[in-house]
């Protein structure tokens, strides 16, 4: 099994719910930044931050929405709030309505971020904070702290993945979210079941293996709740 492979000590309280794009960019961290304190923050669908310390201790972080969910919940959640895409902003003051949005959700974030790196600054000394995701450029030129913004760290960590897996294996992602495990699965040969309790992922998922591969692994996504796994036997899963 390739369950304790990962070049860190999981801390995490629940590792069964821990996604395996938080886990493969813990472990980019460490490879990448080794004998420091690191603080990755994946800025996509959710805000993730990870943080391992400089003995490669992961011990967490947080989750919290996304420039896009913000948007959509603006408008899902009230009757006349509009749904609006991310823009550049020259003022933190709205004076429209539009404005007023893109300043709260964009300036929120920021503040958000900056004030969680702060957070940690002020609890562990070098410390190393890596920016990705797919709203890295957007948001890294608007913080005040020093950071690593590298958008493509997720994937250059999934290269990982043909390191501590082999063709064949069976990899299990309890919360597949956007679908990037099931891509990169399906592209190094290995079988894989992608759990989410949120049917848009599951959506999103499908989509997103719909192209042409010269390998063709058995890739199941279901609708399930990663912490209730009946359909998996003992020793049926080589990676998590």
């Amino acid at each position: 099994s390739n369950k304790t492979t990962f070049p860190f000590t999981n801390s995490y309280a629940t590792p069964a719910t821990l996604g395996i794009d938080r886990l493969v960019l813990a472990a980019g961290a460490v490879l990448t930044y080794p004998n420091q304190n690191r603080l990755v923050i994946d800025a996509g669908t959710c805000i993730t931050y990870d943080f391992i310390d400089a003995n490669d201790n992961y011990l967490g972080g947080a989750i919290s929405p996304g420039l896009q969910i913000r948007y959509k919940s603006l408008n899902n959640f009230t009757e006349k709030l509009p749904l609006l895409e991310k823009k550049e902003i020259s003022n933190f003051i709205g004076n429209s309505t539009e404005n007023s949005i893109h300043s709260g959700i964009i300036n929120g974030i920021c503040f958000e971020i900056d004030g969680f790196i702060s957070q940690y600054l002020g609890e562990f000394q070098d410390l190393t904070i890596i920016l990705t995701g797919g709203d890295t450029d957007f948001l890294a030129k608007r913080l005040k702290n020093t950071i690593f913004a590298n958008s493509n760290f997720l994937l250059e960590s999934l290269n990982l993945l043909s390191i501590y897996s082999n063709e064949n294996d069976y990899v299990l992602d309890p919360m597949i979210g956007g679908g990037t495990t099931a891509i990169e699965c399906k592209l190094l040969n290995r079988n894989l079941l992608a759990l989410d309790i949120n049917p848009n992922a599951i959506e999103i998922t499908q989509e997103a293996l719909n192209f042409d591969c010269e390998y063709n692994p058995k890739i199941r996504v279901e609708l399930n709740d990663s912490r209730k796994i009946s359909i998996l036997k003992d020793e049926s899963i080589d990676f998590i």
